[in-house]
């Protein structure tokens, strides 16, 4: 009788185990969650940011005859940032 009573202590106490495990993975996994989606939206908020002083950076150097090779940055700029926004809002 006292060994069934033991198992049983036993099992209680694997499960009790197991559920404080389990809370606190869970926890873990939603704060990484939570800084993720935080890393996420602040880079593409710096990339929409960049998007509109680019713009206008490039309206500018079009405006004063700016070179080819000051142009063709500006360009590759604003195109790699709209890249980063447009895959952002297939992450999210």
């Amino acid at each position: 009788m006292s060994w069934k009573n033991a198992a049983v202590w036993f099992i209680v106490a694997l499960f009790l185990v197991w559920g404080v495990w389990s809370t606190h993975s869970w926890h873990e996994c939603r704060e990484e969650k939570r800084d993720m989606l935080l890393s996420v939206y602040l880079g593409e908020h710096n990339a929409l940011l960049t998007l509109g002083d680019a713009g206008g950076l490039l309206e500018y150097q079009l405006q004063n005859n700016g070179s080819e090779r000051i142009v063709s940055f500006y360009v590759w700029n604003f195109h790699d940032n709209a890249w980063a926004v447009e895959n952002a809002f297939w992450i999210l």
